[in-house]
């Protein structure tokens, strides 16, 4: 099963029902009810965010922390470039704070093929380009997406490629290899 990176670290989620998003954000919460949240941060370690497929994270270039810099596929290494706490928003979505420069994930608009980039974190909530959310993808709920704030926008692959230094990117939530993913 995919959540099995998540765990490991206990407590660390907690299924809950859909339907939580905040308004103005409405079509944004899942149809099947099934959403994987972090249940709260407090002794939590960050985690890294890993493609299913390749095995690789989700990277920010190392020594990198100009906002607005890309985030990539690069294999794992337990560096702080690769490493992310989410933040609860309450809302049933959280922030992904970067360890090494404490920016967050980010989409760069609201269409597909929005990059996601670093950016200053809206610890207020108010901005949906940094909402995300683990989502149990509906034909095979043992496989997540990490699903943005933005009505049916996943991250993504692009292209679809298992190479280092492969871009992220918003795509329409799909049964889609290049979308699949899990905390470890």
């Amino acid at each position: 099963m995919r959540i099995r990176g998540l765990r490991a670290v206990g407590a660390f989620v907690a299924i809950i029902a859909g339907g939580l998003g905040p308004a103005g954000a409405a079509s944004a919460a899942p149809s099947d009810n099934s959403v994987v949240q972090p249940a709260g941060i407090r002794g939590i370690p960050f985690v890294a965010i890993v493609e299913d497929r390749t095995g690789s994270c989700i990277d920010l270039p190392r020594g990198n922390n100009t906002p607005g810099t890309g985030a990539q596929q690069f294999r794992c290494n337990n560096d702080t470039n690769q490493s992310f706490l989410p933040l609860n928003l309450g809302n049933g979505f959280f922030l992904l704070q970067n360890r090494a420069n404490l920016l967050c994930l980010a989409a760069t608009g609201d269409f597909l093929g929005s990059r996601i980039i670093q950016t200053g974190c809206a610890t207020t909530g108010a901005d949906p380009r940094q909402w995300w959310q683990l989502r149990a993808v509906p034909q095979d709920p043992a496989r997540l997406w990490l699903a943005s704030g933005l009505a049916n926008k996943c991250a993504q692959l692009d292209p679809d490629t298992g190479q280092d230094g492969t871009p992220i990117d918003l795509g329409a939530c799909a049964f889609d290899n290049r979308m699949f993913w899990h905390f470890v």
